[in-house]
C-alpha cells in the first residue's frame, strides 16, 4: 500500500505526535507545513546544505549543544553551529564550535542530530524519513535514497524508538455495551501460518498474535503477542486491554468462551464453519479485514527475524491508528 505524496495521509492525533517527534515545536503545529508539503524532488532530498537548513528551521538539528569540555566551569559555555573554510566550497563545511574563546574545541553536527549515529548524508537521512512516512518497500526505499540495504532498517528502527517515547501506554479499548471483535494469527520461521486456527501452540518459534477491533471504529484497536491460546492466557489480555461490561465478538476458537464467561461479559460467537455473518448480523469483519492488511504488510517485507517481529507490530499499529489513508474498513 503507497500513499499519494500529495495529500496529508495523516490524523491529527499523529500530527501531534510527529510534530514533536521530527521538529520538537509546538505539537499543535501540522506536518501539512512540513513533510506532507514537500515534494521528493525538493531541495533538501537533493542537496546536503538545503537538508542541513531544512533541519535546522525545524528544529530536528539542534542550534547548540553543550560543549563537553566546559561543562565544569562555572558557567558553562555552549557550542554553535559555524561554517569552516566559508571561502573554500571544496573544504566549506558546517560544525558545533565552542564560544568559549579558550576552548574553541568543535564537533560534527551529527552530536546534535537524533539520527546522527547513522552515517549518512543529511538530505538522504531525510529521504528516508519520506519514504517511511509513505510506506515504500525497502528497495524502493535502498534505490530513493541510494544507501545500504542495511542502513534503511536502522533509520526505521530509530523513528520506532523515537515514536515509542512520545506514545502514552496503551489505552484500554471497550466499555459498557461496546462490541470488541477478537480474532488471532500466527506467524511461524517467517510465515504466516494459513489456517492458524488449527495450529498448535507448541509449535518451534511459532508466535501468536492476538488481535481486538472496536466495532464502528476500525482504528481503535489492539494487538499483542501472546505465549499460546490458551483460555487463561486470553482472559489476562482481555483484562489487559479492554474495559469491564464489552461485548466480545469472536469466531469459536475453544479457549474463548471459558476466557470471557471468567472475564464476566457478554459474548458472541461467529461459527465460520457456518458461516460469516449470524442470523443477528454479528460477524468478525472488521479483525479480518484488520488481518488481510497485516499479511499484505507483513509478506511485503519478505518474511522478518523472529527477534523483530514487536518492532513490525509497533509499527503496523501505529501507521494504521495514525495514517488517514490506512484504511481498515472491511
Amino acid at each position: 500500500m503507497f500513499f499519494t505524496p500529495f495529500s496529508n495521509p495523516f490524523s491529527t492525533t499523529s500530527n501531534k505526535i510527529l510534530g514533536v517527534f521530527f521538529f520538537e515545536k509546538d505539537p499543535h503545529e501540522s506536518l501539512e507545513e512540513t513533510f506532507t508539503s514537500l515534494d521528493i524532488y525538493d531541495e533538501c532530498f537533493r542537496s546536503k546544505e538545503d537538508a542541513i537548513s531544512f533541519l535546522l528551521d525545524h528544529g530536528f538539528l539542534r542550534a547548540s549543544i553543550p560543549c563537553d569540555r566546559c561543562l565544569n566551569l562555572t558557567h558553562p559555555y555552549v557550542m554553535t553551529i559555524s561554517t569552516t573554510h566559508p571561502s573554500d566550497p571544496a573544504k566549506k563545511k558546517k560544525i558545533y564550535r565552542c564560544r568559549n574563546k579558550s576552548c574553541r574545541s568543535k564537533t560534527s553536527l551529527k552530536k546534535g542530530f537524533r539520527f546522527g549515529i547513522v552515517s549518512v548524508d543529511y538530505n538522504k537521512i531525510l529521504r528516508a524519513i519520506y519514504c517511511w512516512i509513505y510506506n515504500f518497500h525497502i528497495y524502493q526505499a535502498i534505490d530513493l535514497c541510494k544507501i545500504s540495504k542495511n542502513i534503511y532498517p536502522k533509520i526505521k528502527d530509530l523513528i520506532m524508538e523515537t515514536i515509542g517515547e512520545q506514545i502514552e501506554e496503551m489505552n484500554m479499548i471497550g466499555g459498557e455495551g461496546i462490541k470488541v471483535r477478537f480474532d488471532e494469527t500466527a506467524i511461524c520461521n517467517g510465515v504466516i501460518i494459513s489456517d492458524s486456527s488449527n495450529a498448535y501452540d507448541e509449535i518451534p518459534r511459532i508466535t501468536w498474535i492476538i488481535g481486538g477491533v472496536v466495532e464502528g471504529n476500525f482504528r481503535e484497536f489492539v494487538l499483542e503477542i501472546l505465549p499460546n491460546r490458551k483460555a487463561s492466557t486470553i482472559e489476562d489480555f482481555m483484562r489487559r486491554i479492554i474495559h469491564p461490561e464489552t461485548i466480545c465478538i469472536t469466531y469459536g476458537y475453544p479457549s474463548y468462551p471459558l476466557a470471557v464467561r471468567n472475564f464476566g461479559s457478554e459474548h458472541y460467537v461467529v461459527n465460520h464453519s457456518q458461516g460469516f455473518i449470524t442470523s443477528d448480523g454479528v460477524h468478525t469483519n472488521n479483525i479480518e479485514a484488520m488481518w488481510s492488511h497485516f499479511k499484505t504488510e507483513y509478506r511485503s517485507r519478505c518474511g522478518l527475524n523472529h527477534e523483530r517481529i514487536p518492532l513490525f507490530l509497533k509499527e503496523f499499529s501505529w501507521k494504521k491508528k495514525n495514517i488517514v489513508n490506512c484504511d481498515l474498513k472491511p
